[in-house]
């Protein structure tokens, strides 16, 4: 709308600075922008000749302010261009293009991804959230970490103790010479039973604290 208003206002001042000119041309061919010469007249002539003849003084006004108003028009001009050129950066600038290129590859790669796991997104997302979670208050948390470690060891030593009872059940007793090495095996088992019997009813202790703080 601007450069409408701008272009009309050209047209206007081009048609009046014609005008003007053919007239201007007229006074030089019938000499007497040379009776307006300033050099030529002397000092009590020029207000009469300024009087006589204003409206070509008037040309030479309305000369520079077409040249101003050009002037302004290349600047309003040069100024609508580096609007539509700010507007429309991301169109026409190379870098800009590029780096948006880029952008919409990477979520396309991201939309393929999602596409191609929206079964198993689905199956996991219409899961329901099933955990076996111990609510534990933070002053027990010491307590529980003890407790998991002496369950630790005897889980360690379960398969241990349960090779020996299998070798106890399969030995004969009765065989010459082997009677009191199985007794001294024997008391030895029946001691780590004792230990881990005394740690399994610690580990029970602590659950029965855990859960009847």
């Amino acid at each position: 709308m601007v450069k409408m208003q701008v272009e009309e206002d050209h047209y206007y001042s081009d048609d009046v600075y014609r005008c003007l000119s053919e007239v201007h041309c007229m006074s030089k061919k019938y000499g007497l922008s040379e009776k307006l010469s300033h050099e030529e007249l002397k000092e009590g002539q020029r207000a009469p000749f300024a009087r006589k003849y204003q409206s070509l003084a008037l040309i030479d006004v309305l000369q520079q302010v077409r040249s101003t108003q050009k002037s302004i028009n290349d600047v309003q001009l040069k100024k609508q261009e580096r609007m539509l050129q700010h507007e429309a950066e991301d169109i026409i600038s190379c870098t800009k293009i590029e780096k948006n290129l880029s952008e919409i590859s990477s979520f396309n790669e991201y939309l393929k991804t999602i596409l191609q796991k929206k079964q198993s997104l689905l199956t996991n997302l219409q899961r329901p959230l099933i955990e076996n979670a111990i609510k534990l208050e933070v002053k027990y948390h010491s307590i529980f970490v003890k407790m998991l470690s002496h369950s630790a060891n005897v889980l360690q030593s379960l398969m241990k103790n349960i090779e020996n009872i299998n070798w106890i059940n399969l030995t004969k007793l009765a065989t010459p010479n082997k009677l009191p090495e199985i007794v001294d095996y024997i008391e030895t088992n029946l001691a780590q039973v004792n230990t881990n019997y005394h740690l399994m009813c610690q580990i029970k202790d602590r659950l029965n604290l855990l859960q009847n703080p």
